[in-house]
Order: structure tokens, then C-alpha cells, then sequence
């Protein structure tokens, strides 16, 4: 008598483990997405002469800007900041001394 209740008790519990099992399967692979989508640090930089050096894109805000910090090497100045971006694809200008540019370090659309 034992074992036919605990048969039957099986046969109704089989389609909820095998739900709760595709659910788990499911929940485990977009953890593993969500990893793969964590920040990562991203250096930018510009090189030529300039007082001042900004980054703006699509990375934030249309109107947030985040400053570039100088290094003199002697002939030129290298502007450049670490952004923390999930990756993908990104649009940025340089507002350099007021004025928009590419850079040519990057690859154009």
C-alpha cells in the first residue's frame, strides 16, 4: 500500500519538478548574462594640443560631460579618463576647447 501512494504521489508531483527545473535552468542562464553585461573600465584619451578636453556620448546624459586629465610628454598633450561602460556600442564627440571633434582613434560611422 505504501509504495502505490508514494507511485501515485510521483506522477503528481513529476510536471511541478520538471516546470521548477526549466524555471531554475532558465533563471541560471540569464545570471550568466547579466555577468557577462557587468561594467568594465574604458580608457579614452586624446592626443594633440588643447587646453581643455571633454568626452560626451551616449554612454550618459546629453548633457553630461566628464573631463580628460593632461599629461605633458614635451611635444604634445595626451588627455584621458577611464569611463566604466557595459559593453556595446557607444557614440562619442570631444568638445575640445569648445569646439566638437572625432577623434581618429576611433573607429567612424
Amino acid at each position: 500500500m505504501e509504495s502505490s501512494f508514494n507511485l501515485t504521489y510521483f506522477h503528481v508531483l513529476l510536471p511541478t519538478f520538471l516546470w521548477c527545473k526549466a524555471v531554475h535552468d532558465k533563471v541560471k542562464e540569464q545570471i550568466k548574462d547579466v555577468d557577462t553585461a557587468q561594467f568594465k573600465e574604458v580608457p579614452l584619451f586624446w592626443c594633440g594640443m588643447a587646453e581643455s578636453v571633454q568626452v560626451m556620448g551616449t554612454f550618459d546624459g546629453p548633457e553630461s560631460r566628464e573631463h580628460l586629465s593632461p599629461y605633458y610628454d614635451g611635444s604634445f598633450t595626451r588627455f584621458s579618463t577611464t569611463l566604466m561602460l557595459r559593453p556595446g556600442r557607444y557614440e562619442i564627440k570631444f568638445p575640445v576647447d569648445g569646439e566638437w571633434h572625432l577623434s581618429p582613434n576611433f573607429q567612424h560611422r
